[in-house]
């Protein structure tokens, strides 16, 4: 299996936290998995717009009409109708700026950072902090008790960056 990278971001995409606040969060991760990837180091990155983070990601939900648009055919694997909008949709997305989108399932506009993913896998963001294959510690879940890669900070270790970012966040694994 290849590295993998694990960032917390921000929920509100278009939330910047103020650098003191970004140092907090980023001294706190360095205390929560104090040995990340011998060739990785911490991230903390703060982009201009809104960016994209996260892949493997199926669907997304219709922030108006609550419909799940799955990218793939269940039999098939094949692209589907969903996924074609989706490579359309995304493609304008230029200068990270949020562009307004007709989604295919209730015909109405929306910006494209509104969009719903499983919180897990994708999210709309300005805001990373992060490290490649971050090491566990106590701060961390036990493996069984979680879905996907295997580990994710503890519930009290996420609401402790929530508070230091002044933001709600998510946690991502990215291979």
């Amino acid at each position: 299996m290849g590295e993998r990278t694990y960032s917390i971001i921000t929920t509100d995409p278009l939330y910047s936290p103020t650098p003191e606040q970004q140092q907090a969060a980023l001294e706190f991760f360095k205390i929560v998995s104090p040995l990340p990837n011998a060739r990785g180091g911490y991230c903390c990155h703060l982009s201009k717009g809104v960016q994209l983070l996260g892949h493997d990601y199926e669907s997304v939900t219709c922030p108006l009409c609550k419909t799940r648009l799955v990218f793939f055919e269940k039999e098939s694997g094949e692209r589907s109708e969903a996924g074609h909008w989706w490579d359309k949709a995304y493609e304008y997305e230029k200068d990270y700026q949020p562009i307004k989108i007709t989604m295919p399932c209730c015909h109405t506009k929306t910006q494209i950072i509104d969009l719903k993913f499983d919180p897990t896998l994708a999210g709309f963001t300005k805001f990373e902090l992060g490290a490649l294959e971050p090491n566990g510690s106590e701060y961390w879940e036990n493996e069984e008790e979680c879905p996907y890669y295997g580990v994710w900070l503890k519930p009290e270790v996420i609401a402790k960056f929530e508070q230091l970012l002044g933001s709600s966040v998510s946690q991502l694994w990215q291979s």
